[in-house]
This record gives structure tokens, sequence and C-alpha cells, in this order.
């Protein structure tokens, strides 16, 4: 497996989702994105943690499907659900699948 870094997981996914970006914050070794996600129209958050020391290697990312708890889309109640996420594809997996929102 290729190891994540800014250049093949963090530039690429910016560029892809960057109408659907609400925020992007970095906060020690976590990168933290929120995104509207553009099948359910839920807020979902991509959480990228960088090894220590200001590292561009990634070493862990989640993925938060509805941290809010409303599905939009369906108008109910939904409890978030996170996973791991292995590589850019998997995420985009994920991003686009409407039955587990």
């Amino acid at each position: 497996m290729t190891t994540l870094n800014y250049n093949n997981f963090i530039k690429p996914l910016k560029a892809d989702l960057d109408e659907n970006i609400v925020q992007h914050a970095r906060i020690s070794e976590n990168a933290i994105i929120d995104i509207i996600n553009p099948v359910t129209g839920t807020l979902d958050q991509i959480k990228i943690t960088h090894k220590p020391y200001v590292s561009d290697e990634i070493v862990k990312v989640e993925y938060t499907i509805d941290v809010e708890g409303t599905d939009v889309a369906m108008g109910i109640r939904s409890e978030s659900l996170t996973v791991e996420i292995d590589d850019l594809n998997d995420l985009y997996e994920w991003i686009l699948i409407e039955e587990c929102h």
C-alpha cells in the first residue's frame, strides 16, 4: 500500500470535493475536513491524522457519516457511523454509498 500524504490524498480530495467542503482545519496532528455529502446532503467529516512533528505522512483516515445525526435527504434522525479509510478510492466509495446514510 502506498504511504498516504498531502500530495496523493489531501490535495486531490480538496480538488474533487471543492464545492462540498464546508470547513478545513488543522489541529495538532489532525486535519479535519467537513463536507456536505454530494449524494445525501448530510454533513460528513473526514479526520486525517498525520505523524507528529509536522510530518506530511498520514497514519490514519476516518470518515464519519452524518456527524449531525440527521439525514437531510430522508428527513429522519440517524446515528453517525465512523469508518477507517484505506485510500482515496475507499473514501470516495463511502461518500457515494446512499444505503449507509
